[in-house]
């Protein structure tokens, strides 16, 4: 109320009108252009709103597309990889078996090697053996045969049968 002692009843309808005249005014020259800006501004604001929400749903479409693409990625990845576990395994088994195959080969002609070593010692066994018998048998035929000779030769004949071994 203090405020109204201060003025005066006509400077207040003075100011009332001038504030109607002002606003006369604004709404007669400026007040379209003001709510075209408003609308303007409201439309581009709704428009940038709009924008993001549709770069937000490219962004996620994109990152779906994306863990797609590295799932699949891996995917291939890993059967790659199983396909080289694969094939490094069926090499290794193609190894082994190569291997026991020369194993078999080596120890087959190993053991023919064997067969045939001795089959060659008793072939020379017996040859030595006829040999040394032939020997004897003319010692005892040269020799009167008595028993004492012919223990002799057959010390002998032991004896050079001891040696060839």
């Amino acid at each position: 109320m203090g405020l109204l002692k201060l003025l005066s009843s006509s400077e207040i309808i003075a100011q009332l009108i001038n504030f109607l005249v002002l606003l006369f005014v604004l709404r007669v020259l400026a007040w379209k252009k003001i709510i075209n800006f408003l609308d303007d501004r409201r439309a581009r604001i709704a428009f940038q709103v709009e924008e993001v929400e549709r770069l937000k749903l490219e962004s996620a479409a994109l990152k779906a597309k994306a863990d797609e693409q590295i799932k699949n990625i891996e995917a291939i990845a890993m059967r790659k990889l199983k396909e080289a576990e694969e094939a490094a395994q069926s090499l290794a088994d193609d190894i082994k078996k190569d291997a026991r195959k020369e194993a078999e080969r080596i120890m087959a002609q190993a053991q023919s090697n064997v067969r045939y070593e001795a089959t060659r010692i008793k072939n020379e066994l017996k040859n030595e053996i006829i040999d040394m018998v032939m020997q004897v048998s003319e010692q005892m035929i040269e020799h009167k045969m008595d028993p004492q000779t012919d223990r002799k030769l057959a010390e002998e004949f032991l004896a050079n049968l001891d040696e060839a071994k």
